[in-house]
């Protein structure tokens, strides 16, 4: 396969450009988005706040940095791992 040929596209909706992602990457997306839905559902926040939280306190960058671990743990490691990062760094939520 081709380089291009391996990466999938995303559309910017706003901009009508498409973003060529690797499947690696694609990969690590959807793996960050699971773990913000888990989280809010883990602490009842929609989505929307369960990101602005994360982002706030450090669990989207803990998640971003550690993904090469954090992958390979349960869903519920994961989002107990980014609940522990953003109590260290100030939020309230445990």
């Amino acid at each position: 396969m081709s380089a291009v040929s391996e990466k999938m596209p995303i559309f910017a909706s706003e901009t009508q450009h498409h973003i060529f992602m690797s499947k690696e990457q694609k990969d690590k997306l959807t793996y960050i988005v699971y773990c913000i839905s888990m989280f809010g559902e883990r602490f009842s926040l929609p989505s929307k706040q369960a990101f602005s939280y994360l982002k706030r306190y450090g669990g989207l960058a803990f998640i971003d940095e550690c993904y090469a671990a954090e992958h390979t743990l349960s869903l519920d490691d994961a989002v107990a791992d980014m609940a522990a990062v953003c109590k260290r760094n100030g939020g309230g939520l445990i």
